[in-house]
């Protein structure tokens, strides 16, 4: 069977097969046409990169390659329950993606090893620089004694966290940036998702100064353990504006979290 170019726009398929077997991969035609119409175009882009004839064999290893994918994607899809390996996001929540942990531009393969499911917008924050694998994040279902895994208003969002005002704040504009997978503490949070937080920190930090020219510096804080303070086993990280005369003396700011050393 060969493939031949007759126009600029067109190419001819001659012959058919079913159940052939090239580089010991079965190559075949779905009844859907899926395969088939991107069998097409691999066969046209070939001839007309070329603009030589090109033997089946060139394209049989072009499909199986894509045939290799569908099934590695299927598979790390099941793997994954069909959930955001980061998020915990579904197909009802937004598109799931099948994304290389090493990028294809950096080599990295398409097998089921380098392989994990990240929803569009986890996706879409992953640059071909970042190969971190998710596939070991243990994000939970939303805990109905979680107050963070509620129905909750926030106040700012990106990848994978969001803000919101404190419910008891210290001072006026007290903010918390919470991972929107359930996740305990800090060091619990993916590096992901500390990026995130430091992002977001920062655009909320610029809003308020904006806001409010009162406000000369902030506190920024996480409690990780309940010996630490942790009330809520949701991790989340504190932002506290400053204003002058706040407080009578702020030297030694977070050491204060241990009564009489605040001073030194």
């Amino acid at each position: 069977m060969i493939f031949y170019k007759t126009t600029n726009e067109d190419c001819i398929l001659q012959g058919t097969f079913s159940k052939s077997s090239y580089s010991g991969v079965p190559v075949f035609f779905d009844t859907n046409g899926v395969i088939e119409a991107v069998s097409n175009y691999l066969i046209f882009k070939a001839i007309k990169d070329t603009d030589q004839i090109t033997s089946v064999t060139t394209y049989a290893d072009q499909l199986q390659t894509f045939l290799r994918f569908i099934d590695e994607k299927g598979k790390v899809l099941k793997k994954s329950n069909f959930r955001c390996d980061l998020c915990g996001a579904t197909k009802y929540d937004r598109p799931l993606d099948v994304d290389h942990i090493i990028p294809r531009s950096r080599k990295g393969k398409t097998e089921e090893s380098n392989l994990q499911v990240l929803c569009s917008k986890c996706n879409r924050s992953k640059s071909n620089k970042d190969d971190t694998d998710f596939r070991d994040t243990k994000f939970v279902d939303k805990d109905n004694n979680c107050p963070f895994c509620k129905k909750i208003e926030k106040v700012a969002e990106n990848n994978s966290v969001f803000a919101i005002k404190d419910n008891y704040p210290v001072t006026d504009g007290h903010h918390l940036i919470i991972p929107v997978r359930h996740t305990e503490n800090y060091f619990s949070m993916t590096d992901k998702e500390r990026e995130d937080a430091t992002a977001l920190l920062k655009a909320l930090k610029s809003k308020l100064e904006e806001g409010d020219p009162t406000i000369t510096g902030f506190n920024i804080g996480m409690n990780s353990g309940k010996t630490a303070g942790q009330t809520v086993m949701h991790s989340h990280i504190h932002l506290i504006p400053r204003r002058k005369g706040d407080t009578p003396n702020p030297r030694g700011g977070v050491r204060g979290v241990i009564p009489n050393k605040m001073d030194y």
